[in-house]
């Protein structure tokens, strides 16, 4: 749009200044003058277009053949002209305005915008691409990114149902990209570590309770045993379960 903008300027200016040379050479040597100047710039070729009538509206200098159709009653504006390029007659864009000599539109200054218009649809078209390469691009990055990520999560939660199960040993995997993931997964793997730990000294203080009474239970059960094969009787079995009592003081203290 900006560089349309600029172009299109560009080209009313070269056509403000172009008729503003004409009415200059109209005012000072009259319409054969303005003919003749207009014969020498078609001559000249470029990206002028002219187009002056005789009185009763025939040709009678510019490289346009005839009076361009304008849109309704606009006096200036695009339109469309005949040219000849290579032997072949080719059809160009132009851009120019109508100009009154005597009372009559007479004369037309006009500038092709042809090359113009290719170049604008040349930018169109390279920006099109441009942002559907971009898009492109954009859509395979995410995707890779996504697959990525959602692969290490995956493997996230493989380690974690594996610990869950009771596979304290299992940690998470780390790939050594120093992200976000692998900060969090080895902050996971750093308190899986210590609740290992944990657990190992929580068995072996369960080992050592169970090895602390095992000991004193069975010399209770045996007392017990003792007390109840006496044959003695009352006596023999109250003695017993004294020493019972005294066991099962020692196992409440322990």
């Amino acid at each position: 749009w900006h560089a349309n903008s600029i172009l299109t300027r560009a080209a009313e200016q070269a056509i403000e200044t172009d008729a503003a040379e004409l009415r200059s050479e109209l005012a000072s040597r009259g319409v054969d003058g303005l003919a003749q100047a207009i014969a020498e710039r078609s001559r000249v070729g470029g990206a002028g277009v002219y187009y002056l009538a005789d009185a009763k509206g025939g040709h009678r200098a510019g490289n346009l053949a005839a009076m361009p159709e304008w849109q309704g009653k606009a006096r200036h504006g695009l339109f469309r002209y005949q040219a000849s390029n290579g032997g072949q007659t080719v059809t160009r864009t132009a851009a120019g305005l109508l100009i009154d000599i005597d009372g009559r539109p007479r004369l037309v200054v006009a500038r092709d915008v042809e090359d113009q218009r290719a170049l604008l649809y040349a930018i169109y078209r390279s920006v099109g691409l441009g942002a559907a390469l971009l898009i492109l691009i954009g859509l395979g990055g995410s995707l890779l990114l996504t697959r990525h990520v959602l692969a290490r999560i995956e493997a996230i939660s493989r380690a974690s149902a594996g610990i869950m199960a009771g596979n304290l040993e299992g940690r998470i995997p780390v790939d050594g990209s120093d992200d976000e993931i692998d900060r969090l997964a080895l902050q996971l793997n750093e308190m899986l570590r210590r609740i290992e730990q944990l657990m190992a000294g929580l068995r072996e203080v369960s080992d050592n309770i169970a090895h602390d009474l095992k000991t004193p239970l069975n010399r209770l059960r045996n007392r017990a045993e003792a007390a109840l094969g006496d044959s003695r009787g009352g006596e023999a079995w109250r003695q017993g379960l004294e020493r019972v009592i005294d066991e099962a003081d020692e196992l409440i203290k322990t």
